[in-house]
């Protein structure tokens, strides 16, 4: 079991041993933890007890330092004391200023600021940070990410819409063609640096805001394109699926992570979104058990 994480011949086969032990979406969506009745507000936590090198804590995604979650990831950092830390969403850039600000302006900052911007990843990190507890967002980048989806055969043009669906939660649906554009000016330069043409890249940016951008309806339109776990037939379908990808990529790219600090025998605490949580969950457990 353990070869997923320590295959040496080539990424490629890793990745597909990978994809045949994770959970299907059937699997996943009728995984027990969402009979819950308030799951969506829930943690989901592995090896909390009878574990003395590894917990897997699950979160959903906020925005607001009221949410119930904050003292949960408080909790368990402070009561579990991890030698390093594994969060979400940090990007390198975030992730090594807050490395090398100094632990007295880290503690000033405004931990209500910081989660209304970054979410619970720049709350981790902070808590991290000042607790001296060394810390890593183990993710891949995003021309990593594209070149996966490609060689999976998905299309250019369902790639980038999905990442430009990711940001349509940051838009409340009156905005211009050309302010939508320019905030996603960012996504832009993922792909050029993954090789493509710049005015293609804009062209095509330009056809999906223009032809699939659904005014008046951003929210419910990016749950569906962007969810990982979408089986319905609708008309996102095909991003549905670059979703899936995106996150099955992900998720092995964290189990590599989670066995190189195994190996070094450090105790490590895992903060993730609670569907990379339960898809990992049972790898994790077997390489832990071997």
């Amino acid at each position: 079991m353990s070869e997923i994480l320590t295959n040496n011949e080539s990424e490629k086969k890793g990745i597909e041993e990978f994809y045949n032990l994770r959970l299907t979406a059937d699997e996943h969506n009728n995984h027990p933890f969402f009979d819950k009745p308030n799951y969506r507000d829930s943690e989901y936590v592995v090896f909390e007890k009878g574990n003395e090198q590894i917990m897997l804590l699950g979160v959903p995604h906020i925005d607001s330092i009221d949410h119930s979650i904050v003292n949960v990831i408080r909790e368990k950092i402070d009561s579990y004391k991890p030698d390093i830390i594994f969060y979400e969403g940090g990007s390198r850039e975030s992730v090594n200023r807050l490395r090398q600000a100094p632990i007295d302006h880290v503690a000033q900052l405004n931990e209500f600021k910081i989660v209304r911007e970054m979410g619970e990843p720049g709350l981790v990190a902070k808590l991290a940070k000042e607790r001296e507890i060394e810390f890593d967002s183990p993710e891949p980048n995003r021309e990593a990410e594209i070149k996966n989806s490609l060689d999976k055969g998905h299309a250019l043009s369902d790639i980038l819409s999905y990442y430009m669906f990711r940001s349509m939660k940051n838009f409340k649906g009156n905005e211009s063609e050309e302010y939508i554009l320019k905030k996603m000016h960012y996504i832009e330069s993922d792909f050029v640096k993954s090789g493509y043409a710049e005015d293609d890249i804009k062209s095509l940016m330009k056809d999906i805001v223009k032809n699939h951008f659904p005014i008046g309806s951003y929210r419910s339109f990016f749950n569906a394109c962007t969810s990982p776990m979408e089986t319905e037939d609708f008309s996102g379908k095909n991003i549905s699926a670059v979703a899936w990808e995106t996150s099955s990529y992900r998720d092995f790219y964290i189990l590599r992570a989670i066995e190189k600090v195994l190996k070094g025998k450090k105790r490590l605490l895992v903060i993730f979104g609670r569907s990379h949580i339960l898809m990992i969950e049972k790898i994790v457990r077997a390489y832990v058990n071997q």
